[in-house]
């Protein structure tokens, strides 16, 4: 059952299921999510570490000051999976909306389909013998994180943070600092479920304001983590004995920002292949730190738009002669202070960069912080930073866009021209 709270344009509406015959759709949602029912309702049981969430003062923060969406009527009536094919020729497809469970819990739903909540076990068959290589800022970083402690816990960390004795992978905060932050993930991501795991962290930073600041302007921060997990042969659902691979790099916007992006790539799709092979997919965005950027802080400054498309141009420089290599631009999350102008204009622009290149395709999380913006939803730490919970539906839309309803892997075919004509030419 929905209640409709007002008709007013901005006013939300509470997603309510009172028993799968209230709602067509309620057994089709309820597989969807991965919940159980309970009391007439839906709780989550599997996808996430099990504590009180409701008690941390960041659900609190939500609770206190909003409500969510309900599903739009049709998807009710007629759910439909989100399916890698979809996603990746409509960028309007990942548009949607947040909802919420009865026991408290949120859930982002694109306007055109249902996405598919993965297992923990689900996504290590898709990823088996895959390697994901991030280039981003700190919000990549965080995806990162949550990405790879799903897949070696099989199932997601606490959505919301302030667990007991169990600090966020995506809330450097709750480890007491940097140092302990990257040691003590570590250690976590080693203790995988049925599975070998181990991770190297290159990483280097300071605790002291002023000593960063320098530090970034030195250029002499650096984070670049990779994470190797191979299934136990005992698991053989898992796929063992097929090596999961996902890495990270930090790029930074010195000495500029397209030359940070410049060697993101270069570090990618050369460097790091002559050590590992090829990535199967590189996941890119450098958003955040575009603002400060000798190059990109100018809102009226033409060179922007060479300088992205420079970067975009390079990805289909390096890939052309790569095969089974994909390139996905992740669009820039939303900023909630003076930045996020900036942070639009510089995000259109690369967009159509991206769907006007030859081997790039959009992955656009924005619509996920762009949906809680819209509908008043808090699930910012800061300024830039998310909730677990957000870099969590990042990352169920990323798996949508490579995985197959059966789980397997997405095999993203190669053609010549650019994303748009190769639309044109499939509908013609």
């Amino acid at each position: 059952m929905v209640h409709n709270l007002c008709k007013r344009p901005h006013c939300l509406v509470t997603l309510i299921f009172v028993g799968v015959a209230e709602s067509r759709a309620g057994g089709k949602v309820q597989e969807q999510l991965g919940l159980s029912e309970l009391h007439g309702g839906y709780e989550d049981t599997a996808r996430h570490e099990q504590y009180d969430f409701q008690k941390s003062r960041y659900h609190q923060k939500i609770r206190a000051n909003t409500s969510s969406y309900a599903l739009p009527e049709r998807l009710q009536n007629s759910p439909a999976s989100c399916t890698p094919q979809l996603l990746r020729t409509d960028l309007l497809s990942s548009a949607g909306d947040f909802y919420e469970t009865t026991d408290g819990n949120y859930y982002f739903e694109p306007a055109a389909c249902l996405l598919r909540r993965l297992s923990g076990h689900e996504a290590r068959q898709c990823l088996a013998g895959r390697h994901l290589d991030f280039i981003g800022d700190s919000v990549t970083r965080y995806q990162y994180m949550s990405l790879v402690d799903f897949l070696s816990q099989k199932q997601y960390q606490a959505p919301y943070g302030d667990a007991p004795g169990s600090p966020s992978m995506s809330m450097y905060w709750e480890w007491g600092d940097w140092s302990s932050f990257y040691q003590g993930s570590q250690q976590k991501l080693a203790q995988a479920v049925d599975a070998t795991a181990v991770e190297a962290c290159r990483c280097r930073r300071s605790d002291t304001p002023q000593t960063f600041t320098q530090e970034h302007q030195a250029g002499r921060i650096k984070e670049d983590r990779e994470f190797i997990l191979v299934a136990s042969p005992n698991n053989a659902s898992d796929r063992p004995g097929e090596t999961i691979r996902i890495s990270y790099e930090q790029v930074y916007d010195l000495p500029t920002f397209h030359q940070a992006g410049l060697h993101g790539l270069i570090q990618s799709l050369r460097h790091r292949q002559l050590l590992t092979g090829p990535p199967s997919t590189v996941i890119m965005n450098q958003g955040i730190w575009a603002y400060g950027s000798g190059d990109l802080d100018h809102t009226s400054d033409p060179y922007r738009q060479t300088a992205l498309q420079s970067i975009i141009d390079m990805g289909d420089t390096l890939v052309s002669s790569l095969s089974n290599t994909e390139l996905l631009w992740k669009t820039t999350s939303v900023a909630v202070d003076d930045r996020e102008p900036l942070f639009a204009i510089i995000n259109a622009n690369t967009v159509t960069a991206a769907e006007k290149s030859k081997h790039w395709t959009v992955y656009n999380v924005r619509s996920i912080s762009e949906a809680a913006i819209r509908q008043g939803l808090d699930f910012m730490t800061d300024n830039l930073h998310f909730i677990p919970l957000i870099y969590e539906q990042f990352n169920d839309l990323l798996l949508n866009m490579m995985c197959n309803t059966d789980n397997t892997w997405y095999e993203a075919k190669k053609s010549p021209g650019s994303v748009l004509q190769r639309l044109m030419s499939s509908s013609a």
